[in-house]
């Protein structure tokens, strides 16, 4: 929504300086397009109509679609505004109001809207992929259920993880590493592993009847502020 608001005001006044370029070989005459703050109200239906379409148009969604449709809802959504906006401004009966101030920003939009976007989604990424908005997480347990988690969390859209390692309370059973993360050792381990590394979720992917001391393991988690998970 950021990204939008930015696209807006930038087609605007990217409209408004270009105006004077192009205004000539469309219509002769003396022009003089005044100063911006005459064509400002204009943002003030402008910006309230394009964030309502763009949000009918699912493009404030949290899971953002693919480039190419956001080029065809984003050029939807300009028609559509540009439709809207010249019925308002009909029945209104807006004189003052520059058609090519208008037609230009709606042209404007659409490039400018994805490079903002584009710009955007790098820095969310840069900031998802910062080392402290990772969540690193320890796994008790090391066989089906553990694996199927592991592939999981890796897989999320919603958090980016890191899986430090697993523990297992019958460690000389256990493979050597899971999914690529390292078994660790026994779960008498867990208590001295999340005081000296940085973890931030403790999953016990096994059932906890067959894990000794699984409710003291949790109680301390807990009370370090660390978040369980039971798979």
């Amino acid at each position: 929504m950021l990204a939008d608001l930015l696209s807006i005001f930038a087609s605007f006044y990217l409209s408004y300086r270009l105006l004077p370029a192009y205004r000539p070989y469309l219509r002769g005459g003396e022009f003089s397009e005044g100063p911006l703050s005459v064509h400002a109200w204009m943002l003030l239906l402008i910006v309230p109509l394009w964030l309502v379409l763009l949000r009918r148009a699912g493009l404030h969604a949290e899971i953002p679609p693919a480039w190419r449709v956001v080029l065809l809802r984003t050029a939807e959504v300009q028609l559509a505004g540009l439709a809207l906006l010249s019925v308002a401004i009909f029945a209104l009966k807006l004189q003052a109001v520059s058609r090519l101030l208008v037609f230009g920003f709606c042209a404007l939009y659409v490039p400018v809207s994805l490079a903002t976007r584009w710009a955007a989604s790098v820095l969310l990424a840069a900031h998802r992929g910062h080392i402290y908005s990772i969540s690193h997480i320890l796994v008790v347990g090391t066989r089906q259920r553990a694996k199927e988690f592991i592939r999981r969390a890796r897989q999320a859209d919603e958090m980016d993880c890191a899986v430090l390692g697993c523990v297992d309370p019958e460690p000389e059973h256990a493979p050597a590493e899971v999914e690529g993360a390292p078994v660790l050792g026994s779960t008498e381990l867990l208590r001295e592993y999340v005081f000296s590394q940085p973890v931030d979720i403790v999953a016990f992917a096994m059932p906890l009847e067959i894990i000794p001391g699984a409710g003291e393991m949790i109680e301390a988690a807990v009370a370090l502020g660390l978040r369980v998970l039971v798979v």
